[in-house]
């Protein structure tokens, strides 16, 4: 890995949120991947709305930090700086939003199986948050194989050059960061329906999607209308770039209640 690219990555953390107490597990090859940034590693559980943090705490949670801590070795294991925590929870993605607040993280991770992390697939918007994530992209991707496929969908034809320069500027930034032109792709399409279009091409050509927020929490890709769910729709790994500034930590105490770690 270039200079450049670790001397990003120390300065970039990414929110990885993991159902401790349901066995789901973070793929090797995420863990190798992740290796150049920060990890904030969230073992969560929800809870039903009737019990007290502190019970489920009493009950799970000797065996919940036990088996955090086995996730947190591997991460460590793959070279990461990694950092650990619980939280017994009844609402998970509130949960997230506030961590990520509060550890000032860059990005959250939305698990899903990657065998292998060899292509990313990254979706650029004008005007969502293109220049940090061309950041991570490039802390994730600079002085490996991995090849970068930028992806834009313009409206209508006539949309089609704007989309192109954004994805031109997008490859400068990760050229100048380290990652090798030749393993940089890019491809504008055009549709009246850009999540699903997303969905389909990232489905079916990647290892690992990078997307930024195009509004200031993470809740609408996964419980938002079912045209915008595209953490449901695809079957590779998510992360999702924060945009900045988000939600402060005042403004979210509020919503807190039912959040223990």
């Amino acid at each position: 890995m270039t200079e450049d690219a670790i001397i990003a990555g120390e300065e970039l953390t990414v929110l990885v949120p993991v159902r401790i107490l349901e066995g789901e597990q973070v793929p090797a090859a995420l863990m190798d991947v992740l290796s150049s940034v920060s990890v904030v590693l969230l073992g969560y559980h929800v809870i039903p709305e009737q019990t007290a943090p502190e019970q489920a705490r009493t009950q799970f949670g000797e065996q919940a930090r036990s088996e955090l801590d086995d996730v947190a070795e591997a991460f460590r294991n793959a070279g990461g700086d990694v950092e650990a925590r619980v939280v017994f929870t009844g609402d998970a993605t509130q949960t997230f939003e506030r961590i990520a607040v509060e550890e000032k993280a860059d990005a959250i991770l939305l698990l899903n199986p990657a065998p292998s992390v060899e292509r990313i697939f990254v979706a650029l918007s004008e005007g969502i948050n293109t220049e940090r994530i061309a950041e991570l992209t490039s802390a994730l991707a600079a002085g490996t194989d991995v090849t970068v496929t930028l992806f834009h969908v313009a409206t209508s034809e006539d949309e089609r050059a704007a989309g192109e320069q954004l994805l031109d500027k997008t490859a400068r930034i990760l050229s100048e960061k380290g990652v090798a032109t030749d393993d940089i792709e890019r491809e504008v399409a055009v549709s009246d329906a850009p999540v699903q279009l997303l969905s389909d091409v990232a489905s079916e050509d990647s290892d690992l999607v990078v997307l930024g927020e195009s509004r200031p929490t993470v809740r609408e890709l996964v419980f938002g209308e079912p045209s915008e769910r595209m953490a449901e729709r695809t079957l590779a790994p998510i992360l999702v770039v924060r945009r900045l500034p988000a939600l402060t930590a005042e403004e979210d105490d509020a919503e807190t209640a039912n959040d223990e770690s």
